[in-house]
């Protein structure tokens, strides 16, 4: 459990612009807390978060060429798929309802191609897109999706925005790249001399990396491919036609 207003402490001491002694005043307090979300949203575009991975289903009722995924609000009452709205796609995969066959997965394509692979008509579908729109985004698919298969989606979940007195609950590790991302900026925000600013930098790029390189999924590219290394290999590619 991490408390927000220790890390922004931290965070000015880090930059020499608070002493163990001193008190945070109210500015420094604004300043810190937004420059720390600031940190939060950027780290969850970059899907830094790996604690936040999710997966969930959902099964339609009607057979559609899009879904709309997000939680209901006052102003938006109405969404089909009630979850977390991501802020992007990881993976997405179908079932067969009837057996629990394998998860197969559907190809992934940018909002603005998805039109060039539609086709008319009820079918499991090959392609899909996301568009990233507020406060529900949409999952569109090249056919209007089967029924008798369920929808099974894999996403980054955003860290929320915290609150001064807040205990954000994240894994410790994630600590020191919060509090080193926040320093840099604080020190960009309060003019610095190069030397804070290098080392706060040094710093926030070493944690960076640690996290990204002990958390990134590292799938063999030959499972992607088939398991079969004599026919779907670098020279034939996969059986899915890559």
């Amino acid at each position: 459990m991490l408390n927000v207003r220790n890390l922004i402490v931290d965070a000015f001491k880090m930059i020499g612009d608070l002493s163990d002694r001193e008190a945070l005043d109210g500015t420094r307090s604004n300043i810190g807390l937004q420059l720390l979300n600031d940190v939060i949203s950027q780290m969850n575009l970059n899907e830094f978060f790996a604690f936040m991975i999710n997966t969930i289903s959902y099964s339609p009722t009607s057979s559609e060429f899009s879904y709309s995924i997000g939680t209901p609000t006052a102003a938006h009452p109405t969404v089909d798929i009630n979850a977390d709205r991501p802020s992007k796609i990881l993976r997405a995969y179908t079932r067969y309802k009837p057996n629990g066959s394998i998860a197969s997965e559907i190809q992934m394509v940018a909002p603005q191609d998805i039109m060039m692979f539609r086709t008319d008509g009820v079918s499991l579908p090959n392609y899909f897109a996301y568009e990233s729109s507020y406060p529900h985004a949409n999952i569109v698919f090249s056919s209007q999706f089967d029924t008798n298969y369920e929808l099974i989606l894999n996403y980054s979940k955003n860290l929320p925005s915290v609150a001064f007195n807040d205990d954000l609950e994240i894994p410790p590790e994630y600590e020191p790249s919060l509090k080193y991302a926040l320093s840099y900026l604080l020190a960009q925000r309060y003019g610095k001399d190069d030397s804070i600013l290098i080392g706060m930098r040094d710093l926030r790029n070493t944690a960076f990396k640690d996290i990204q390189e002990n958390t990134t999924a590292k799938t063999p590219l030959i499972a992607h491919f088939g398991q079969s290394a004599a026919t779907n290999n670098i020279f034939t590619m996969s059986r899915w036609g890559v």
